[in-house]
């Protein structure tokens, strides 16, 4: 799953939002999450396991390293 949070970067009900969606995600779902705003959510990003992608290239690369890893590449924890 990929998201993109644009606006705003200060929205205190926006952490409770992302930790609902992981819960209804299966836990092998990855969750990629990016956009002008992402940086500011980092700590909740962090606690509910999304990976931060902080530009267009890496959100590419990490497509990328899915299609040609599998599922295998899903469990490696990255930081952007």
């Amino acid at each position: 799953v990929a998201l993109s949070i644009v606006h705003p970067s200060d929205d205190p009900l926006l952490p409770g939002e992302l930790r609902r969606l992981r819960e209804f995600l299966p836990s092998e779902t990855l969750l990629l999450v990016g956009g002008n705003a992402a940086q500011s959510y980092l700590q909740v990003l962090t606690e509910i396991k999304a990976e931060y992608i902080s530009n267009m290239d890496d959100f590419y690369r990490r497509l990328e390293d899915v299609r040609l890893k599998g599922p295998a590449s899903l469990n490696v924890a990255r930081e952007g």
